[in-house]
């Protein structure tokens, strides 16, 4: 992807996951999902620095929304590992 439509979808994921955290509240798991999208474009940009803190965010907001046992939460966990790994970071 081109760097100028990478940034315009990071732009439009951050408008998005602003518009669900003023619809929905910060606990609400639209929220959680609005941010993954979020983690997902500045990973697609490469600055999966910034996504990383995004999906753990979006992590932690499920998990008090579903519980540990949900299967989504295993899919967020399993993208929140991928970055830590792109990013160098080892959780």
């Amino acid at each position: 992807r081109k760097a100028g439509e990478a940034g315009e979808a990071a732009r439009c994921a951050r408008r998005a996951a602003d518009l669900a955290k003023a619809a929905y509240g910060e606990s609400h798991p639209e929220y959680a999902s609005a941010l993954q999208a979020l983690a997902g474009a500045h990973q697609e940009a490469g600055q999966a620095a910034r996504a990383l803190p995004l999906q753990a965010a979006a992590v932690r907001l499920l998990e008090r929304h579903a519980g540990r046992r949900w299967e989504g939460l295993a899919l967020a966990l399993n993208e929140l590992g991928a970055l830590q790994i792109e990013a160098g970071d080892p959780g």
